[in-house]
């Protein structure tokens, strides 16, 4: 555990590194625009002014005009712009309000464009919702069969891993310059029904559901402006909270008698990893990616069940012999791909 602590630590400190640093990244010399690797994540604002410099000497000065997540596009006049390479230093100079201009200078849509779009809009308030889905989820149970023995009244078929419907909430935030993300999410997992006949007559249906409500904090340790969009990774924990319900009925010509009722809440720490790409728009965006997570170990386990049949030979609790059959517990990894917009407010 104090490994995983380090780790975490120096993760963040080389991303407070980084996140202190600025540099010029590209240069649109007919844009009369500068591309700097510091933006809305860092806190810098519209308005900003940056100053860039090459071996401690000044060369000119601008003011940013738009921020994305890792960048910011600094509007420098067109007898300076010549002067400004890639991979000088930039300084930024903190402003409370943006700077008038005269002629504010458009931002273009892309690299070969010759129509510039508007600037747009700093945001405060970044908001992504997310279409969830988890080919391996952080936990997991047994699909139950009722098939008494003299050990046991169920029978396993395999695990249930996969939760095909979630959603996700996350937004952005900067802490002493350092870039984090807080998210959320909800995942309904397959619902598993199983059916065995004890008689022409008299039939046993299990149903099984499970739901989860997840909670993250991540730093952002890598976020890198390519043609068309932003590619960020992040780092950090997470902690998911997983309900399951077993519901067992016995079906006979007299009506339906319930069978048997049980209850599993399992709480699971991990560590995650994160990768998206982002195409900013104007005031939405599109945002894709996947979330990788390792459960380190479960914070709580809690379990209730009733079942109604005779005790078995061995004596074990019918109640028990049902929990240790589902076997609600973590996994030994987590994957989830997700789709969505980033709204800007």
């Amino acid at each position: 555990m104090k490994s995983i602590l380090v780790l975490l630590c120096t993760l963040s400190m080389t991303a407070f590194g980084q996140a202190s640093q600025s540099f010029v990244k590209k240069v649109k010399t007919e844009d009369k625009v500068v591309v700097i690797d510091v933006g809305s994540n860092n806190g810098v604002k519209i308005g900003t002014k940056v100053c860039f410099s090459s071996q401690d000497a000044q060369v000119t000065c601008g003011e940013v005009i738009r921020t994305l997540g890792g960048f910011s596009y600094v509007g420098v006049s067109s007898e300076k712009i010549r002067l400004v390479k890639v991979g000088m230093r930039a300084s930024v100079i903190e402003v409370t309000a943006p700077i008038a201009r005269k002629d504010p200078i458009p931002i273009p849509a892309t690299e070969n464009s010759e129509q510039p779009i508007a600037v747009a809009q700093e945001s405060h308030f970044p908001l992504k919702a997310l279409y969830l889905f988890s080919p391996m989820t952080v936990t997991s149970h047994r699909k139950l069969i009722y098939k008494p023995s003299s050990e046991t009244l169920w029978s396993s078929q395999s695990r249930a891993v996969v939760s095909p419907l979630g959603l996700g909430l996350e937004t952005k935030a900067s802490l002493f310059k350092l870039p984090l993300a807080f998210g959320m999410r909800f995942k309904h997992h397959i619902t598993s029904d199983s059916y065995v006949n004890l008689s022409d007559t008299d039939t046993v249906k299990t149903s099984i559901s499970e739901l989860s409500l997840g909670a993250y904090s991540e730093v952002l340790l890598l976020s890198k402006l390519l043609s068309i969009g932003t590619l960020n990774l992040g780092a950090g924990i997470d902690g998911d909270v997983s309900s399951v319900r077993v519901i067992a009925d016995k079906k006979t010509e007299t009506g339906v008698t319930p069978f048997a009722d049980a209850r599993s809440l399992l709480g699971v720490a991990a560590i995650r990893t994160s990768a998206s790409f982002e195409i900013p728009m104007n005031p939405i965006g599109f945002v894709a990616g996947l979330n990788l997570m390792l459960p380190l170990f479960q914070l709580f386990n809690a379990a209730a069940a009733t079942v109604s049949s005779d005790p078995l030979p061995t004596g074990k609790g019918l109640g028990l012999d049902l929990k240790d059959s589902l076997d609600h517990k973590k996994n030994q990894l987590a994957l989830e791909l997700f789709a969505g917009i980033n709204v800007l407010f």
